[in-house]
C-alpha cells in the first residue's frame, strides 16, 4: 500500500548496498544489487559550515521514504512505470545513515528529463530518527520512514 506522502515525491537516490564479504583473504565486499529509493523531501536550508559527513553549501533535506526498486539493467533516472516498486514506505534493508548514492531533487513526473531548478549530486543519509516501536510505528504505516539527509551538489 502506498503512503500517504507517495503523490508529492521529489527525491530519487540511487543506493549500492554493501555486499557479504564471502571470502576473508578478499577482504572487501562485493556491493549488492543497485536499489532506487524515491522520497517526499523538503528542504530545510543549506549548511553553513562543514560537518561530518556534511559539506559546507550542501541542501540538507527532510522527509520520507514513499517507496524503492532494485535496479536491474535499466538507468536510475528511469520513469517510475518501467520499475517493479515496493511501496511500503520503509527503507531498503541494510539501509542506514550514512549511506550515500547519486540523487536527483526534481518532479519525478517528468524523468527521465530533469525540472528546471532540478537539483543533482550526491546524498548522504545522515540520520533516520524513529526507533523501534513507539510513535515512529504508528508514523510509520501511513507516512514511511522519516529521514535526513545531505545534498552534495556539484557546482
Amino acid at each position: 500500500m502506498a503512503t500517504d506522502f507517495s503523490p508529492y515525491a521529489n527525491l530519487r537516490m540511487l543506493w549500492r548496498p554493501p555486499g557479504a564479504i564471502t571470502s576473508f583473504r578478499e577482504g572487501v565486499p562485493a556491493a549488492g544489487p543497485a536499489v532506487v529509493v524515491e522520497a517526499f523531501a523538503k528542504p530545510l536550508g543549506r549548511s553553513d559550515q562543514d560537518l561530518p559527513g556534511v559539506k559546507a553549501g550542501s541542501l540538507i533535506l527532510e522527509g520520507f521514504v514513499t517507496r524503492w526498486a532494485l535496479l536491474g539493467s535499466a538507468s536510475w533516472l528511469v520513469a517510475g512505470a518501467s520499475l517493479s516498486w515496493t511501496e511500503t514506505g520503509y527503507r531498503p534493508a541494510g539501509m542506514l545513515p550514512g549511506a550515500e548514492g547519486q540523487a536527483v531533487w526534481t518532479d519525478l513526473t517528468v524523468l527521465p528529463a530533469l525540472a528546471d531548478g532540478a537539483e543533482q549530486g550526491k546524498l548522504r543519509i545522515l540520520e533516520f530518527p524513529y526507533g523501534v516501536g513507539g510513535i515512529g510505528a504508528e508514523l510509520r504505516q501511513s507516512l514511511g520512514d522519516k529521514f535526513k539527509g545531505a545534498l552534495s551538489t556539484t557546482i
